[in-house]
């Protein structure tokens, strides 16, 4: 234990001693070229005399405002090691690629949104467009509810899920099966009833015959159509 003591203390005396060389140097050489340019690096200085140096350390700051505290605190649209670089951290209803950083203070803009959209001021995302503006990108009616836009469709259509355009609805699967059956089933009482026509008139009971095929095509209507 007394041997280990003993060597940490030797090696404290070594490190004062290089401190107290290093201060009381009367001819440093300049400093050598920080490490890094920015985001925090370090330089050194060498005493001839000695033989000593020593090292600082320099550029301890970051681009666009960001923070530096052992390196650079970049905001969400900054990348890069002293936050220099410009991305997109999620701008819903922004166009791909479509977005710029800057302003004062720094904050970033996307350039083109995808409609009824449109580009607000810096850190302001997308915003609806007014119904005074375009139409409010609406491709049928505009109208304002609660302050926001909202847009309607012509009778006949309903709104797409991209809440602007106005598609034709799709038509039920069942009720197109069912007209479709009605029709064909009524051309099919028709051309009965017209071969009834035809045969009546060689054994004289084409009256009753026609009338019958008549009533059945008339029911047939009123319960399918």
């Amino acid at each position: 234990m007394a041997t280990l003591v003993g060597v940490y203390v030797f090696w404290i005396l070594i490190y004062i001693c290089l401190l107290t060389e290093a201060s009381a140097c009367a001819n440093w050489g300049k400093w050598s070229p920080c490490s890094r340019s920015c985001g925090g690096g370090e330089h050194t200085r060498r005493c001839p005399p000695t033989g000593g140096t020593e090292s600082s350390s320099c550029n301890q700051f970051c681009y666009n405002g960001n923070t530096y505290k052992d390196g650079c605190r970049c905001s969400a649209w900054r990348s890069g090691l002293c936050c220099e670089g410009c991305l997109n951290p999620g701008i819903a209803n922004c166009k791909p690629g479509m977005y710029t950083c800057g302003g004062s203070p720094d904050g970033i803009r996307c350039t083109d949104c995808f409609l009824p959209y449109k580009p607000a001021d810096f850190n302001k995302g997308c915003v609806r467009k007014p119904c005074t503006e375009n139409n409010g990108g609406c491709s049928h009616g505009c109208t304002t509810v609660s302050g926001l836009t909202k847009c309607t469709c012509y009778a006949g259509y309903q709104l797409s899920s991209d809440e602007y355009s106005c598609v034709v609805p799709t038509p039920d699967a069942s009720t197109t099966y069912g007209y479709t059956r009605s029709l064909t089933t009524i051309h099919m009482y028709t051309t009965l009833a017209t071969d009834s026509a035809l045969s009546a008139s060689n054994d004289g009971t084409g009256d009753y015959r026609k009338q019958s095929n008549t009533e059945d095509i008339s029911l047939l209507l009123n319960r399918k159509l």
